[in-house]
């Protein structure tokens, strides 16, 4: 009997990739009605969280002389949509214009120290909360504290593809209403659909050489996401209907998040200081542990079939005074049970 797999995301099984069949465009307008009461700010659905970054720093006039402040662990893709208007860098400078304050596996920064840092640099704060929906910060919720703030649905929820951008300022969200208007083309709809490729070729009966033309297709679109901005209305029929649901997948992964704390919170495997005025949703939890410990443990996780693998987490939530340890990923999503969070936590720690 073939052993399931326990990933980091809650992919949407191809079994129910007809549930796609039934978009329509006013699922768009539905998911910004739902984030917008959600957030209690003005949003902008996008085909994914990085278009916002572009758009913001376009309608700021960035130059390629201006800096963004970034931490060390950005993928390329974050880098490479900088690098439209700006230079990502490490340290700030008097170039420096703008920070993308990344909240780390939906861990808050600790936003009273980084935001008196940022404005006393005088910086543009772009909130990257792209794994953090429904992270508060002393009461506070993440992604209205700085100017612009990002959020990423797959990380979150079942919809392949897709995110927003939330904000007041009036500059950035005429900006991007106005170049989602002029992008909204057919053949820039068309090739927002690749990305959906993977995910229809994803089951035994399709052959190899086809996934990989599929995935070769979308690694090319993911590449351009700022000519095709606009939301796929399949990917918003996916999201969760209603501010209700929203909620109550939310409170899933916090649930998942107070079955790893029973086990592990107060230990050097999950120090309190990373919870400290916050109250997380997690993307994946942080297992510390030495460099030689990790590998023993991502191979008893890969035994009972969980996929893991080790990332480096800032254990001071500061990006101008951070502090990198060693952890192991711990998956955390909705689509996990009760059983399954305990079997987790049970394997971390007997293989410890």
């Amino acid at each position: 009997m073939k052993r399931s797999v326990i990933s980091r995301y809650q992919f949407l099984p191809p079994t129910k990739l007809y549930k796609l069949l039934g978009a329509r465009t006013t699922d768009i307008t539905r998911v910004e009605s739902v984030l917008r009461d959600y957030f209690g700010k003005p949003v902008v659905v996008l085909n994914a969280a990085r278009t916002g970054v572009y758009l913001t720093l376009a309608a700021k006039k960035f130059r390629r002389t201006d800096e963004v402040l970034v931490p060390p662990y950005m993928p390329k893709c974050m880098l490479d949509t900088i690098a439209e208007c700006a230079v990502p860098t490490l340290h700030v400078s008097p170039a420096t214009k703008a920070i993308l304050l990344v909240h780390q596996y939906g861990y808050p920064q600790k936003m009273g120290e980084v935001m008196a840092l940022a404005r006393k640099h005088n910086l543009l704060v772009i909130e990257d909360s792209a794994a953090s929906f429904g992270s508060t910060y002393r009461g506070k919720m993440v992604g209205t504290y700085g100017d612009v703030a990002i959020f990423t649905f797959p990380k979150a929820f079942q919809t392949v593809l897709g995110g927003c951008l939330i904000t007041e300022d009036v500059e950035v969200l005429d900006f991007a209403r106005a170049y989602l208007a002029k992008q909204d083309t057919f053949v820039w709809r068309c090739v927002s659909t690749l990305a959906l490729l993977p995910h229809i070729f994803d089951v035994p009966t399709v052959r190899p050489w086809l996934r990989r033309i599929a995935n070769h297709l979308v690694l090319v679109a993911y590449s351009q996401f700022k000519y095709f901005p606009n939301a796929n209305k399949r990917v918003c029929h996916l999201f969760p209907a209603t501010r209700k649901e929203l909620e109550r997948q939310i409170d899933i992964r916090k649930k998942n998040l107070a079955i790893f704390r029973s086990y592990f919170a107060g230990t050097q495997a999950y120090p309190s200081a990373l919870e400290e005025d916050a109250d997380v949703v997690p993307f994946f939890m942080p297992y510390f542990a030495t460099y030689e410990q990790i590998p023993v443990l991502v191979r008893a996780l890969a035994e009972k079939g969980v996929v893991s693998e080790q990332y480096h987490f800032d254990m001071n939530r500061n990006m101008f005074s951070p502090h990198y340890a060693p952890s192991l990923i711990v998956p955390c999503h909705q689509g996990l049970s009760e059983v399954q969070m305990h079997m987790l936590c049970t394997t971390l720690r007997d293989a410890s």
